[in-house]
């Protein structure tokens, strides 16, 4: 689009790589976490790297405007990847919790199954025949 400016090649490539980080941090493409997390840091290590070519494409060219977009779009990749680390530290401590409460209670399930298998063997003075599916 801008084969002889490098202001514009590198906007066009910083909002390109933005876009991509934030769907990266919002779909959540991969099964495995570890990989989510190293594709959001390799996205967000180009994003620095783009962010050093826009301060040496500024100092020669007229555009005030790249070292703020840079700084901007460097600051949203900051927070998104802080706001993701906070994410996963919440779901694993909220996962731990439900494990344990789903623990407690498939517990205190077994328990009743077994006084209810225990009345079944004094009424009936044996244990049943076949298991009851419900």
């Amino acid at each position: 689009l801008f084969p002889n400016s490098a202001v514009m090649s590198l906007l066009l490539l910083s909002g390109l790589n933005l876009i991509c980080i934030v769907l990266q941090i919002i779909v959540w493409p991969w099964i495995d976490g570890c990989t989510n997390i190293v594709d959001a840091i390799l996205g967000a290590g180009l994003q620095m790297l783009i962010v050093i070519c826009c301060f040496y494409a500024d100092v020669r060219s007229e555009s005030p405007y790249l070292v703020p977009m840079a700084l901007t779009s460097f600051a949203i990749i900051c927070v998104a990847l802080g706001g993701l680390s906070g994410l996963q530290v919440y779901n694993f401590v909220y996962a731990t919790k439900v494990q344990e409460r789903l623990r407690a209670q498939a517990e205190a399930l077994a328990e009743r199954l077994l006084q209810a298998c225990a009345e079944i063997v004094l009424v009936f003075g044996r244990p049943p025949a076949r298991a009851i599916l419900l």
